[in-house]
């Protein structure tokens, strides 16, 4: 499973991994129509302006932002600071 720091800024992998390369292969194919894949919508955490990717879509977000992909499906999770 790949995390954050996998990425530079741009979200280019460090080390591109076979699946790294299967996904960009499968977003080219494909896009991003979840009807057409068996995957579910990215998960984002937003807190205040910022978002964090969760668990299983770092390597959706960066082929998205490899293919200069506007938008995909995400679910976001607004997180609130405490009181």
């Amino acid at each position: 499973m790949s995390n954050g720091r996998d990425y530079d800024s741009n979200w280019v992998p460090w080390v591109e991994e076979e699946r790294d390369v299967t996904v960009l292969e499968s977003v080219k194919i494909r896009g991003f129509d979840i009807s057409e894949s068996e995957a579910s919508p990215i998960t984002l955490l937003r807190y205040r302006s910022e978002f964090f990717v969760e668990s299983d879509g770092h390597r959706r977000v960066s082929a998205a932002r490899r293919l200069r992909v506007d938008e995909i499906e995400a679910d976001v999770c607004e997180l609130q600071p405490r009181s």
